[in-house]
């Protein structure tokens, strides 16, 4: 982090906003979750799009439902749309728990995005602002050779949330609303009775702006928002995950 000015990074998506060192990042933190809870609670309103099956097995993922919608934004954003995908995934049958979601979508998001996106040939870290939960990211993609290579600089969140009955119900959201600060739980329950609730958590990616970070030569700057939410839920065999 360069010492030469205060200015950390400026967010450029879901709420244009500037950071500054010694600002209240938990308020940051905390107004994009909730930003990111309205995108996430609004997609069942959305038209479908395709739906895809796993070629292999239950396990690996389908169906996989698509949404999409026009992003409402102003400006160039005005031009682009959010895409959603969204699948249900019960641990009968399939093996897969909350947990195996946990570990491989939350913890260390930046380093196991590598593992399944064969396009991302590097990822950087430039400013962890909260230890496991909030740091400011460069992406670099390679991409085929009539296309331009893209790095991308996001502002990443990714938090635990409280658990509850009902995932991300206004209730939920009136109970998360209410914590001072959002971060990784160092010490999370191993079971939904053991969290005497439904666990969920989330990743926010919002594109920003940082001093350490110039245009690099043969890439250009791309910008994207993201949104990921998982929670678990009462499914017809028992507990599931679902993960938008």
């Amino acid at each position: 982090m360069s010492n030469a000015s205060p200015l950390l990074f400026t967010v450029d998506a879901l709420s244009p906003e500037t950071y500054a060192a010694g600002a209240d990042l938990d308020s940051l933190v905390k107004k994009l979750v909730d930003q990111a809870l309205d995108i996430v609670v609004a997609t069942p309103e959305w038209p479908k799009g395709k739906v895809f099956n796993a070629k292999h097995r239950v396990a690996d993922g389908g169906p996989v439902q698509t949404r999409s919608k026009k992003s409402g934004m102003g400006g160039r954003a005005g031009k682009c749309s959010w895409h959603m995908r969204e699948s249900v995934h019960p641990t009968e049958g399939t093996g897969l728990t909350y947990d195996d979601f946990r570990s491989g979508l939350l913890l260390d998001h930046a380093a196991h995005e590598m593992e399944y996106i064969p396009g991302l040939v590097g990822t950087k870290t430039l400013e962890v602002l909260k230890a496991g939960s909030t740091s400011v990211i460069l992406n670099s993609y390679k991409l085929p050779m009539v296309t331009a290579d893209r790095d991308f600089l996001e502002l990443l969140i990714t938090v635990d949330l409280p658990a509850h009955a009902a995932p991300l119900s206004p209730a939920h959201r009136a109970a998360i609303a209410e914590l001072t600060e959002l971060g990784i739980n160092p010490s999370p329950p191993s079971t939904a009775a053991e969290a005497g609730g439904l666990r969920s958590f989330l990743v926010v990616q919002v594109p920003v702006t940082h001093p350490d970070a110039p245009e690099q030569k043969n890439y250009v700057r791309g910008a994207y928002a993201s949104v990921e939410a998982v929670y678990e839920a009462s499914g017809p065999t028992g507990l599931e995950t679902h993960w938008k």
